[in-house]
């Protein structure tokens, strides 16, 4: 498996992340980020086209539907996550979609998980309580960002295991594009709510809602392009899954690029604390990818 794009999504995502927090605190809201997402993966996804022949007839595109409902619905709860805590909390938690995809692709049949994964699925559950700040104190602060990262996690698992299983049979260019282009009818609907909501949005807030949509759209294209060309949901998130390191750490370094006070307000030791748990995260997915059968 090629893990350049994976490893790209994984570095574009926190910086999403960062973008779409700052867009949100200076006024646009949730609704159209969802809807800059919506258009910015099939405007990505279109240099597929060249390596398209041919579409498969209308009946054919049930699976892609289904992974495309989930999908969306998955992006829609991440901003939410997003609005609602910390990215350096949020976007290591999302880490643990990668226990969901192999749990979930063990059952179906897609990949099959063996006992070393399966110890990764156990520090996986600590690791989440540790990312929070290791603390009740700090779980209850955290508990709404928790709740919607891990709901998005499930729902992209999904999303990412009817992909990986289903898209060879209609071919992995196809299967993306098809994908990205569904996006656009949730995209129109959620515009004209999005602007209203955004009515007292700063000017320069619609340059970091524009450029945290198209990260996340080009995001969304590499881990997709990846699911569907190598089939291989487990591995791919694995890789994909670092992205709760490169979220604490891009947090640390140039947070305040994007007026990002975490690491400033943060009380002493709890950066630290997130960045054990994020490498706690990593750890475990590292099991899942060992996967002896």
């Amino acid at each position: 498996m090629d893990i350049l794009f994976p490893l790209i999504a994984a570095l574009l995502y926190p910086l999403a992340s960062l973008l779409l927090k700052r867009a949100m605190q200076l006024g646009v809201s949730a609704f159209a980020c969802q809807a800059i997402f919506a258009f910015s993966l099939p405007l990505v996804s279109l240099p597929l086209l060249i390596s398209i022949n041919r579409f498969p007839e209308v009946s054919q595109w049930g699976w892609v539907a289904l992974s495309t409902v989930f999908l969306v619905v998955a992006q829609w709860v991440t901003i939410l996550a997003v609005r609602a805590g910390d990215v350096s909390v949020q976007t290591p938690i999302m880490g643990s979609k990668l226990v969901m995809v192999a749990m979930l692709a063990s059952a179906f049949g897609v990949d099959r998980l063996g006992w070393l994964g399966w110890l990764g699925v156990l520090i996986a559950v600590p690791a989440i309580f540790v990312i929070t700040g290791g603390s009740l104190s700090a779980w209850k602060k955290s508990w709404l960002t928790v709740v919607l990262a891990l709901t998005a996690c499930a729902m992209f698992a999904v999303s990412d295991v009817v992909s990986a299983a289903k898209a060879t049979a209609i071919g992995a260019a196809t299967f993306v594009l098809l994908q990205g282009f569904m996006h656009v009818p949730f995209g129109l609907v959620l515009t004209p709510i999005g602007l209203k909501q955004s009515a007292n949005a700063r000017p320069d807030a619609w340059w970091f809602a524009l450029g945290g949509g198209l990260a996340l759209g080009l995001q969304s294209l590499c881990i997709g392009w990846t699911l569907c060309r190598y089939a291989n949901a487990t591995e791919a998130n694995m890789i994909y899954s670092t992205r709760g390191l490169w979220g604490v750490l891009l947090v640390l370094a140039v947070g305040h690029w994007f007026g990002n006070v975490e690491a400033r307000e943060a009380a002493p030791g709890v950066m630290r604390t997130r960045l054990i748990g994020a490498i706690m995260l990593i750890i475990a997915v590292g099991l899942v990818l060992t996967n002896p059968i």
